[in-house]
């Protein structure tokens, strides 16, 4: 999917499973346990790299969802 921004800030913990996050040109594989944090106006996407179920605890200020 296309990469997106919004006014605000994110953070994160991978609980379980793995995520892998692109934040402008970066790629970042997470796994359980890794935690992420950046700015929401910098362009960014995500997805489950796994067969399993990922699970992510995601904080978005201010709430847009």
């Amino acid at each position: 999917e296309e990469p997106y921004s919004h006014e605000g800030e994110e953070a994160g913990l991978v609980v379980a499973g793995e995520l892998e996050l692109w934040v402008e040109e970066e790629r970042y594989l997470l796994r359980e346990g890794d935690s992420f944090a950046f700015a929401s106006t910098r362009p960014h996407r995500y997805r489950n790299p796994g067969r399993s179920t990922a699970r992510v605890v995601w904080a978005v200020t201010p709430p847009s969802y």
